[in-house]
């Protein structure tokens, strides 16, 4: 990671949260000393974590886990926005430039993700007669 974007003291977010008495703290058990140590770190903390990549294209990010580290890659566990499970792909390291990680969003996906378990498990419920 190259910086750290610090919010000037009169922006509206700092000054809402002086306005609700919520002091700022970081995350236990998350390393910022490298991107593969942050990746590592969510991994052990949180179920799943997005990854922006803003330089390639500012208007998609991905969620999942991390599946892979390997030199200046990872492989990501990717999720869909209806909490399906789809294949692993390879990002580089050097592509990243945000992530995001413990948002209701993220919450919302891994309480709600489908399992080969869950779908095997499916209940057919008839309708009645002509259904």
């Amino acid at each position: 990671m190259r910086k750290l974007k610090v919010q000037r003291k009169d922006a509206f977010l700092i000054r809402a949260l002086r306005f609700k008495n919520i002091a700022p703290s970081g995350p236990s058990g998350i390393s910022i000393a490298s991107w593969p140590a942050l990746l590592e770190s969510l991994t052990r903390e949180f179920p799943l974590f997005t990854i922006h990549q803003e330089w390639l294209d500012s208007e998609v990010c991905f969620v999942g886990r991390l599946a892979t580290i390997s030199g200046g890659t990872f492989g990501l566990k990717e999720i869909d926005p209806d909490a399906r499970w789809n294949r692993s792909r390879s990002y580089k390291f050097k592509d990243l430039t945000k992530v995001d990680f413990g948002g209701g969003y993220e919450d919302a996906l891994a309480r709600l993700a489908v399992t080969s378990m869950q779908r095997r498990k499916a209940k057919v419920v008839s309708l009645g007669p002509g259904s």
